[in-house]
């Protein structure tokens, strides 16, 4: 999920108040940053984590110029498209975005 507010702290903000309570804080992907928040529900199996890409210093600038909102009842959420996230996949080069990109299709 590709974030269109001012900084960091608001979409941290944003994603504690949707129950992302586990924040495990930047994660490096070689030249660039994730910052990856975790929520956990009873009964559910897996954690289900969300990813902030962090678009700095001109990294992942196709996909997030070809992002698009989706409406949802809080406003809208700014979500990168198919091909972007390959794209930004392709760019990390490790070994679970290949695998990624092959699920993806």
């Amino acid at each position: 999920m590709e974030s269109d507010w001012a900084d960091l702290g608001s979409a941290l903000e944003a994603a504690r108040g949707c129950g992302f309570n586990i924040d495990s804080g930047i994660v490096p992907l070689g030249e660039h940053r994730m910052h990856r928040v975790v929520k956990l529900e009873p009964g559910w199996e897996d954690p289900l984590p969300l990813d902030l890409m962090l678009a700095e210093r001109g990294t992942y600038e196709a996909a997030y110029a070809s992002r698009h909102q989706v409406a949802n009842e809080d406003g809208g959420l700014w979500l990168v498209t198919r091909d972007g996230l390959i794209d930004m996949k392709r760019e990390a080069a490790r070994p679970i975005d290949q695998q990624g990109i092959e699920r993806i299709g």
